[in-house]
């Protein structure tokens, strides 16, 4: 079954379409073969013995009328012949005479099965004779004819049958065709689409559809779009990093160079070194920053699980405050803080607690509130609030922040977040911005 399946999903559309056509075609010259051949047999003798009684009856109806035999004949129907048995004499009616052997041998059939009414009857050359017998004390009316009548009926209901089967098959066959087309000619439109992105030239997709290829044609659009601003976004955030690597190590090497030479830029050797080990602790935090982000990124689901327990978040934002805080210590943090356990990994709560805090230290005007319950935790200050579409992309790694810096903490605090089976989101509130982080199922 697997291999007959990928046989067929190497086919292009059209190929597909002719199998399935050829398979249709296949089945229902099947169905007609096994079921349609009994039951149109069966039908064709039906109607063979209702003409036979038909032209019966009317040959009754004469003798009622004590028309002489000479005179009798079904005119409404040539094909029926008639045997008229009366006070021992056999008179044949019609224009099918049987010879004399096979009139006997009917006969003597006839006369074996007292009880038939309806049959079927072979002559000695092998043509069926189809009969019905009338019996009425003396009188006895074998009506016939030979199964040509039946043969033609059989072949009317067959051409007309072939004919509507090759009318069906053909509007089928249109229509699929037409359907096909509906589907290859917007899946061409997404291949030029993609081929021209591939090598970097520009392209518009159009498609106006409400289906899965619409759906599937807005998605590539969408990520080509999303692919951009990403390329854009970090081609800035190079240019950014390259300026905040470039400004330590300057001053770093030209410190140096100057301690070697005896020179203190700095008044005094040792303000000098502080100098210089200020610059190598901004250009560690920033390297620090990129490898956490790029291993929360690779990070597979295995290792993730490995790390989970759970982590008192009351030790951990507490630890947090009192290493932080000294950055800004007129900004007023309140503490609202419940007992609660987070699942997760430790330093990943800490590094995410620490950026989010940090952050709010940043844009602040006064104060810091930070609320902790059993799966949520908020941490809001009295900034300004951030505009819709910053809300919907802050959390990014190469998004410019309010102040024109390309920050990695939020996007670091988002991957940590959602690894450990939470979600975290940034809201405008009545008193500035605020960051939930909460569990799914959370109320």
């Amino acid at each position: 079954m697997n291999k007959t399946r990928r046989f067929i999903e190497e086919f292009s559309l059209s190929q597909q379409l002719l199998v399935i056509i050829f398979a249709f075609t296949i089945t229902f010259t099947g169905f007609f073969v096994i079921l349609l051949g009994p039951n149109l047999t069966e039908f064709v003798e039906m109607q063979i013995y209702t003409v036979l009684d038909i032209s019966q009856n009317n040959i009754e109806f004469s003798l009622e009328q004590d028309m002489p035999l000479s005179f009798l004949s079904d005119s409404d129907n040539t094909t029926v012949s008639h045997l008229i048995m009366q006070e021992g004499e056999i008179h044949q009616i019609g224009s099918f005479k049987l010879t004399r052997e096979t009139r006997i041998s009917l006969l003597n059939e006839i006369e074996q099965l007292q009880e038939i009414t309806n049959s079927k009857f072979t002559d000695i050359n092998g043509r069926v004779i189809y009969y019905t017998v009338h019996r009425e004390n003396d009188l006895m009316i074998v009506s016939y004819m030979y199964d040509t009548y039946g043969l033609q009926i059989r072949g009317a209901l067959l051409n007309s049958i072939i004919n509507v089967t090759v009318f069906i098959v053909f509007a089928l066959f249109l229509l699929l065709l037409l359907w096909v087309a509906t589907i290859i000619t917007p899946l061409r439109q997404i291949r030029i689409f993609v081929d021209k992105y591939k090598v970097g030239q520009k392209s518009e997709l159009k498609i106006d559809r409400k289906d899965e290829i619409g759906e599937l044609a807005n998605a590539l659009v969408q990520l080509t779009h999303e692919l951009e601003y990403q390329e854009e976004h970090k081609t800035q955030l190079i240019h950014n990093i390259s300026h905040d690597l470039k400004t330590p190590i300057a001053t770093i090497k030209s410190y140096g160079e100057s301690i070697k030479d005896g020179i203190y830029p700095y008044e005094t050797l040792e303000k000098s070194v502080d100098v210089i080990i200020e610059h190598a602790t901004r250009l560690e935090k920033k390297v620090h920053s990129l490898l956490l982000l790029n291993r929360l990124s690779f990070q597979d689901e295995k290792s993730v699980v490995d790390t989970i327990e759970e982590v008192d978040m009351c030790e951990v934002i507490e630890q947090t405050i009192l290493a932080i805080k000294v950055i800004k210590p007129h900004i007023n943090i309140d503490c609202n803080l419940k007992p609660a356990t987070f699942m997760g990994n430790k330093e990943n709560w800490r590094i995410t607690t620490e950026n989010i805090i940090d952050n709010a230290l940043r844009y602040a005007k006064s104060t810091i509130w930070i609320t902790l319950d059993q799966d949520e935790l908020i941490i809001e200050n009295d900034g300004s609030s951030i505009s819709e579409e910053k809300l919907h992309s802050i959390f990014r790694a190469y998004e410019k922040g309010t102040d024109g810096n390309f920050g990695l903490g939020l996007s670091i605090a988002y991957k940590a977040v959602t690894q450990a089976g939470y979600f975290i989101v940034a809201e405008n509130t009545d008193r500035g911005v605020a960051f939930r982080i909460f569990k799914p199922n959370f109320k």
